[in-house]
């Protein structure tokens, strides 16, 4: 995820998910359902990755 700067001043989350670029004003990400959908794409692939290496603390 990065945080970018248009033209016109305004804020942009650019979110990369899958070879799939998204690009959005910061107001209407924090609005969105898209936040809960990154946490539980990282949390489940956190979660693949510990199971298959091990991982402590998980």
């Amino acid at each position: 995820m990065r945080l970018y700067r248009d033209r016109e001043g305004t804020f942009q989350v650019r979110i990369c998910i899958q070879r799939m670029d998204l690009c959005l004003p910061v107001e209407e990400f924090v609005r969105s359902d898209l936040r809960e959908e990154i946490l539980a794409l990282r949390e489940t692939e956190f979660r693949k990755l510990a199971a298959k290496y091990g991982a402590e603390g998980v």
